[in-house]
């Protein structure tokens, strides 16, 4: 939107709620006001939201923010986030617009009021939807992690809520995997938690708890999930379902898909590859769809379902041959945004000092002329989990009741 036009807008809004007499009332109905606010951007109507009380009763207004989020879906903007450490090992956050990520980041606290040296980047994003992250923060005792909190927080507007504790079974195998989404029948979010029990040399059972955000407990779910070989990967949401990667001990890996609303998981089968063996796979998420990055011995591609559950969609988009001279070396890298323009931003993992010390490193990939950017991050630290997150007017206490 031009910032003259924006200006302007911003006047014509302001004047209309500020009090002034005669007239008592605005030019505008009420009600063609919101419609129109409904259709800005969240950083525009924070701004109005600072203007007039009435303008920030109305923009602050849970309804409001959901409206807001419906009918605004196509103008949508996002930012990357990167959860990191200092040359301290504090823990902060760093945001960057995405359409100006080749340009200055903002830096925040990390969201759990105060600081935090904690050694190592602890802190993890579950996932995030509709604008609001959750946060996961392990909460080691000597070598063993025993207790998570976990956090909602909306980077947009800067408000978080703390709010539940998951407990690790005290038989479970290493870390506990979180995934965070959204229930569209019950109009409500959900989070679940993956442990792992060691049933073999090299053999994982899982087992899966659901919490509704707003309530206290965690309800097991019946049945176990398919086996795993412990190899564990961050989970996706994609149409009311979160995904995972499950690693068999034969090598293969399986696409695990859990929906929310019926609390049931099923395999989904992979695209054709054309090759032999099954390759090694990243998921992500691209323009609302589920992404696969297979790694083969030739090169990687990149792979969209885009009707999900329809694994007759499965389309291939590009391929990212393998180079020597390449300084980034692709197997450990992943997709993380498509722009309009068709060009990838990708995350790489970097081997430096022959190859004893991983770095991780941001680039912008032209698949169509094989050009490779790197955006401004000198500053950004180091981060794990990167996520892309929408903006909204979401607020994370509005999840959760007072009295919980």
């Amino acid at each position: 939107m031009d910032s003259k036009l924006i200006r302007t807008l911003k006047s014509l809004l302001c004047s209309l709620f500020i009090c002034f007499s005669p007239p008592p009332l605005p030019d505008l109905p009420f009600e063609l006001v919101a419609e129109i606010l409904c259709r800005l951007p969240v950083k525009l109507l924070i701004q109005l939201r600072c203007q007039s009380k009435s303008l920030n009763t109305l923009i602050s207004d849970p309804k409001f923010a959901k409206k807001h989020l419906r009918l605004s879906t196509k103008s949508h903007h996002h930012q990357l986030i990167l959860p990191c450490l200092d040359d301290k090992y504090v823990a902060m956050v760093n945001s960057y617009p995405l359409n100006s990520v080749m340009g200055k980041f903002t830096q925040q606290d990390f969201p759990y009021g105060g600081k935090h040296s904690i050694g190592q980047p602890y802190h993890s994003i579950a996932g995030s939807c509709n604008g609001i992250i959750c946060l996961a923060l392990p909460m080691p005792r000597g070598n063993v992690i025993k207790r998570s909190e976990l956090v909602l927080w909306n980077p947009t507007i800067r408000k978080f809520k703390r709010f539940l504790y998951f407990e690790t079974p005290r038989d479970a195998y290493g870390c506990t995997l979180f995934g965070f989404g959204y229930d569209h029948i019950i109009d409500g979010y959900k989070i679940i938690a993956l442990s792992f029990y060691r049933c073999g040399t090299n053999i994982f059972k899982t087992q899966a708890r659901v919490n509704t955000v707003g309530t206290d407990s965690w309800r097991m779910i019946n049945g176990q999930l398919p086996l795993s070989n412990g190899r564990f990967e961050l989970l996706k949401f994609v149409s009311g379902a979160l995904n995972w990667i499950s690693y068999r001990d034969d090598g293969n890996n399986s696409v695990i898909s859990f929906d929310l609303v019926n609390e049931s998981s099923r395999e989904l089968l992979q695209p054709d590859y054309g090759g032999e063996s099954m390759p090694d796979v990243i998921l992500s998420v691209l323009r609302d769809c589920l992404c696969i990055f297979a790694l083969t011995r030739q090169f990687s591609s990149v792979w969209l379902m885009k009707e999900y559950g329809n694994e007759e969609s499965w389309t291939k988009l590009f391929h990212v041959p393998y180079m020597e001279e390449d300084p980034f070396h692709p197997f450990h890298g992943k997709p993380l945004w498509i722009f309009e323009d068709d060009k990838v931003l990708m995350e790489y993992t970097s081997l430096q000092n022959r190859n004893t010390s991983i770095s991780k490193v941001l680039a912008i990939y032209d698949f169509k002329s094989g050009i490779i950017k790197c955006p401004n991050i000198s500053k950004a630290g180091v981060w794990n989990d990167p996520e892309v997150c929408t903006e909204s007017l979401i607020s994370p206490e509005s999840l959760i009741s007072p009295d919980f």
